[in-house]
């Protein structure tokens, strides 16, 4: 066949022909590239995951997992926790809302309500109630650290900084808008961190919302 074509037209042909070759490559590294991605991101997400290793963490995924059939993982998290710990009051938005809306899920009612002039007033509830939360899980943990032995050991005291430690020591410093502050062990860091008043994160509790507001407001 090639004894018929022109030089340049042989040199085509040796193009084309390359040229498929390149693309059927090009298309097994993309699918090979795609899977090694998906390795990688399997492997770092397990690291990242404390699911993995803390029972308590994957309850909280499978909770979170019975949201993802209704299409319900785009619900602000804040606003749920908000609806959740709104009692009867919560609980009589959601059937307001299904009243006047009566076909789709729990979800969707929900998604209405987060949208609704009342939505608002819940998710600053929300807020409200996981700073208090937080608050008093970060007071019992530091209470329970305190009362430990590990606490009293030496070694303990001597180790440089943990991580947490650093990230509270910054913001604290940028809170109090004061130089960087650099602790050499865990023991000083601490001692510090106490002596500015503990994490500026649970310094000043945001206002507590009044939930008739929001009656009010869907009314």
């Amino acid at each position: 066949m090639f004894d018929d074509l022109s030089i340049s037209e042989q040199l085509g042909c040796n193009a084309a022909i390359l040229l498929a070759f390149v693309n059927n490559d090009v298309a097994q590294f993309e699918m090979r590239s795609a899977a090694l991605d998906d390795l990688i991101h399997d492997a770092e997400a397990r690291e990242h995951r404390r699911a993995a290793f803390n029972r308590r963490d994957a309850a909280c995924y499978r909770l979170g997992s019975a949201f993802e059939p209704l299409g319900g993982l785009d619900l602000d998290p804040v606003f749920l926790a908000g609806w959740l710990t709104a009692g009867t009051t919560g609980l009589l938005l959601l059937t307001r809302v299904a009243i006047a809306n009566n076909s789709g899920t729990i979800v969707d009612h929900l998604r209405l309500l987060a949208a609704s002039p009342a939505g608002r007033q819940i998710r600053e509830w929300g807020v409200w109630a996981q700073w208090s939360w937080l608050k008093d899980l970060r007071e019992a943990e530091t209470e329970g650290f305190r009362r430990s032995k590990n606490f009293h050991k030496s070694g303990w005291r001597q180790k440089p900084p943990t991580a947490r430690q650093r990230y509270c020591i910054a913001k604290l410093c940028e809170w109090l808008q004061t130089e960087q502050q650099i602790f050499s062990t865990r023991w000083e860091a601490l001692c510090w961190i106490e002596a500015q008043g503990g994490n500026p994160r649970f310094r000043t509790a945001p206002a507590r919302p009044d939930l008739t507001a929001a009656l009010e407001a869907f009314s």
